[in-house]
């Protein structure tokens, strides 16, 4: 796996959390990309 930075709007990453049931900003980050491809 690639490591990248990346600035995030932090009230969007927070609504990513919540509504997918991450646990992570890693994981709501990873549920968010594979959802979109």
């Amino acid at each position: 796996m690639a490591r990248t930075n990346i600035e995030l709007d932090d009230a969007l990453l927070a609504e990513a959390i919540q509504l997918s049931g991450a646990r992570t900003k890693r994981e709501a980050v990873h549920v968010a990309l594979s959802e979109y491809v």
